[in-house]
């Protein structure tokens, strides 16, 4: 009776593919072993990308805006550009925000339910609510401050005449 030598079979498992395969010459399992790793530095990369874009910052308003009563006009005028340049950052967070809501609903997938994504959806309009809120008290702020200031230069002015 002649015995049959069955050599061991390992099995690799990846994500999307398994390999099966009996223990063969360095080669062979170095390029199975590149095989193996490619689906999970595939995943890794898709990952940092997902992380790397996943968070929007949130914009911070201004630290400081200027008291009409007391700044000149080129405090004022730093002012507005500072407040423009606020307004410009909560507009790119708004897309920033728009972009990660679409992204997290097609993650998904098509066979979520409605109430994930309303879920997402209900998210991403707090966060934009809040954004908004923002801007607009600090512009309302600085509107404020600018009618002071002009009712002073109103004033220093008929004060002259």
């Amino acid at each position: 009776m002649v015995a049959i030598y069955n050599p061991p079979v390992r099995e690799y498992q990846s994500l999307t593919l398994t390999i099966r395969f009996q223990l063969l010459p360095l080669a062979a399992r170095a390029f199975a072993m590149k095989i193996r790793l490619l689906p999970c530095l595939l995943l890794l990369g898709l990952s940092a990308w997902g992380v790397a874009h996943a968070d929007c910052a949130y914009p911070r308003a201004p630290a400081s805006l200027p008291d009409g009563r007391t700044s000149t006009e080129a405090d004022m005028a730093n002012g507005m550009k500072a407040v423009k340049e606020y307004n410009a950052l909560v507009t790119a967070y708004l897309d920033c925000l728009d972009e990660k809501m679409n992204a997290d609903i097609a993650s998904a997938g098509p066979d979520a339910s409605s109430d994930v994504i309303a879920q997402i959806k209900a998210i991403n309009a707090k966060r934009h609510n809040a954004a908004v809120q923002e801007l607009e008290d600090s512009v309302a702020r600085f509107n404020e401050q600018v009618r002071t200031f002009k009712a002073k230069a109103k004033e220093e002015k008929s004060d002259e005449s």
